[in-house]
């Protein structure tokens, strides 16, 4: 485990109320070869009558695929309920013939009824508890698209079960579905519960984002990791990620990061305030790192903050990297503080909350562009925010400003390094493998380095028969695809996996963050794409190989829905596709944002170069392509 800190700044007032704050950067190791830790885990699905359709029929699908990924070291409850509960498998160890009848009493599965959200997950939560022996990764997941409108339905008594759950082990993640759930309350559950609040927009969604957070469970690798910060007694610290905190019997604070995945990174802003003191005395802060297993204990680090006047203060430097965090994750508090007003209708209150948080930013800004910008970007949204607004776009809206605080991805996982510095392409037919040789031929010739070593598997034959083949690849197909690869090709840091088959959405592709692959469709690039496939794949190569470029880089981030010839736009009209080839570049906003990220824009400036060239105009004859 690697912690290292760094301080805004290293003086404080002698008059007191010098507010400071620390960047911790963390590193979680790579999980090795030996046996992880046992899960407890209780899936709990929403049966209620708002579920029938898709909805339902992709939560079992995805209770069924998850189930299938649990060995018989772990625990598996599941639970259905509307206004009436039925434990469809009490806890029980994940034999096969323990997830068989599972599987049975989930496809038996139908919509009904009204819903005792408290009641439903408070069922699983004890299942889970009746075998918790404190050596496991005991998770709930709450499926829901609903409200809690039967049992208990008061939000602060549900945060405060959530609370006490974790107190004892076991970490609740919620997924609110579609446009009818209460996300202020499902994040407040998955705050206080110490797990992930996710919101799937579509059904199609729900199997990705639930392996996605079930496959967190199976990689942790620091269990109930903490912060430990020893202080001088007077002085008051505080997340400004609003990780909860505790108090030790030693008087240490502890910032509660909850447990740990193989290769995550994290960030957290610890936030100090200091009172008054001589001057020239020092106010010694020690920080370590520690989990319930002490298996990765790092430190602690001391760092020295010195009393001195105002003038000395006033012109002390101060390390911008950690303004800019600060000033980002201020913008995101407030986005959550004026989305939630805007909720409850008061909508003047939502335009002050934002304006007043851009008047701070702006204040100690200075010339800083980084910090203006994030100034700028949070006052162009008061318009928005402070007016009625599309449901799903609040929600969408909440649910980034969340993920934001919690560091964690657009999807709602979290962000981890990769294994390995290369990317392997998985052709599906002779055509693509002669484009993808041209397209990576090219890439190595520029030269790109950006994804490290890029090779074309030569086994694409064998890997297509131990897949679905299906003109529409389904969600849980789809993730199929995922898991061979990285079974096969488990080696590489990256693998971009081409189909013939059309995603179930149409999108061009997807990204798996859990099993770090692309999954890319080529269905209907003949007629959608007047150039050569070589330049699609390349810029498939290049739009997701920046995630070996850094940990990161979120595409969901940073696509936009207009179309300007920039890598990143988002294309709704597939027809877009053919200028984004032909005039590809970076747009302003993009490139700041990869900045940021230490992506060198001169090699994206030559990788964009070679898809740009590949994409000149082809003559198309009747036959195809000519």
């Amino acid at each position: 485990m690697n912690l290292t800190l760094t301080p805004d700044r290293s003086l404080i007032r002698v008059a007191g109320e010098s507010v400071r704050y620390v960047l911790a950067n963390i590193e979680a190791p790579l999980a090795s070869g030996k046996q992880r830790l046992p899960l407890n885990f209780a899936l709990v699905i929403d049966r209620s009558g708002s579920m029938r359709g898709d909805k339902l029929d992709q939560a079992r699908q995805a209770a069924v695929y998850a189930l299938g990924l649990l060995s018989p070291s772990d625990r598996i409850a599941v639970v259905a309920y509307d206004d009436q509960i039925d434990v469809l498998m009490p806890s029980t160890e994940a034999t096969p013939e323990a997830i068989a009848a599972a599987t049975r009493r989930i496809q038996r599965l139908e919509a009904r009824g009204t819903t005792d959200l408290a009641g439903g997950w408070l069922s699983g939560c004890r299942e889970i508890a009746e075998y918790l022996d404190g050596e496991q990764i005991a998770r709930c997941l709450l499926l829901t698209d609903g409200l809690a409108n039967r049992g208990i339905t008061d939000h602060h008594a549900l945060a405060m079960h959530a609370h006490e759950l974790r107190a004892r082990g076991i970490v609740t993640s919620t997924f609110g579905i579609g446009a009818d759930f209460d996300e202020v309350l499902l994040a407040r559950v998955a705050e206080a519960g110490g797990g992930t609040f996710r919101l799937v927009k579509d059904a199609e969604e729900i199997p990705g984002l639930l392996r996605e957070e079930l496959q967190e469970g199976l990689d942790v690798v620091a269990a109930q990791a903490e912060l430990t910060i020893v202080a001088p007694r007077s002085v008051q610290i505080s997340s400004l990620n609003d990780f909860p905190l505790r108090t030790r019997a030693d008087g240490a604070t502890c910032i509660q990061l909850g447990d740990l995945v193989s290769g995550q990174t994290l960030a957290p802003l610890i936030r100090l305030e200091f009172p008054a003191g001589e001057r020239g005395a020092r106010a010694d802060i020690r920080i370590g790192l520690d989990d319930r297993e002490h298996v990765c204990v790092t430190g602690p680090v001391i760092l020295a903050f010195e009393y001195a006047g105002h003038s000395a203060n006033d012109t002390q430097p101060r390390d911008r990297s950690v303004d800019c965090k600060v000033a980002r994750l201020h913008a995101a508090r407030t986005r959550r503080q004026a989305l939630s007003l805007n909720r409850d209708g008061d909508f003047r209150g939502a335009e002050r909350a934002i304006a007043a948080c851009v008047r701070r930013i702006r204040e100690y800004a200075g010339n800083d562009a980084e910090l203006q910008a994030i100034a700028t970007e949070l006052d162009a949204e008061r318009a928005r925010l402070s007016r009625d607004m599309d449901i799903m776009d609040r929600k969408h809206s909440y649910f980034f400003s969340i993920s934001d605080l919690k560091l964690r991805s657009a999807s709602g996982a979290s962000y981890r390094r990769s294994r390995a510095h290369s990317m392997v392409v998985v052709p599906c037919s002779a055509e693509s493998q002669q484009a993808t040789a041209r397209a990576c031929h090219s890439l190595a010739r520029a030269p790109v380095a950006l994804f490290g070593r890029l090779r074309v598997s030569e086994s694409w034959r064998g890997f297509r028969s131990e897949v679905p083949q299906a003109a529409v690849l389904e969600p849980v197909q789809e993730n199929a695809v995922v898991d061979a690869a990285h079974a096969r090709w488990h080696e590489e840091g990256l693998r971009l996996v081409l189909t013939e088959s059309q995603l179930a959405d149409n999108w061009f592709s997807h990204w798996h963050a859990v099993g770090r692959t692309a999954v890319v469709s080529l269905h209907q690039t003949a007629e959608l794409v007047g150039v050569d496939l070589a330049a699609y794949v390349a810029y498939e190569i290049l739009l997701n190989g920046l995630n070996n470029s850094s940990p990161h880089y979120d595409l969901l981030r940073l696509a936009h829905d207009e179309t300007r010839g920039c890598l990143f736009d988002f294309c709704a009209d597939k027809q877009d596709m053919e200028i984004k080839l032909q005039t590809m570049h970076l747009c302003a906003s993009c490139s700041g944002a990869l900045a940021r990220l230490g992506v060198d824009l001169d090699e994206m400036a030559r990788a964009t170069d070679v898809v740009r060239e590949l994409a000149r105009p082809v003559r198309v004859t009747a036959g195809g392509r000519g």
